[in-house]
């Protein structure tokens, strides 16, 4: 029984070994493609950031100018936006 399934396999073995050659070259051009794009996605959630704290900023003025502070140092706009 032993025999035969190590029989099996050693036939197998060149399908299998182009399956798992396919299976690596797939997931090597996935994880690029991902690396390229996380990049991007990163890059532009910075810059969203970058305008959502600037729109924070300006309601924090508005909101510490007509002298609602909260207790912990917080301004309305930074609780509202954050």
């Amino acid at each position: 029984m032993e025999k035969e399934v190590f029989i099996k396999n050693v036939r197998w073995d060149k399908k299998r070994e182009q399956l798992l050659e396919g299976i690596l070259s797939s997931l090597k051009s996935l994880a690029e493609d991902m690396k390229r794009v996380g990049r991007w996605e990163t890059h532009e959630m910075k810059k969203k950031k970058k305008k959502r704290r600037g729109e924070a900023e300006q309601l924090e003025g508005i909101y510490t100018s007509r002298g609602t502070h909260w207790g912990d140092g917080w301004s309305l706009g930074h609780c509202f936006w954050r």
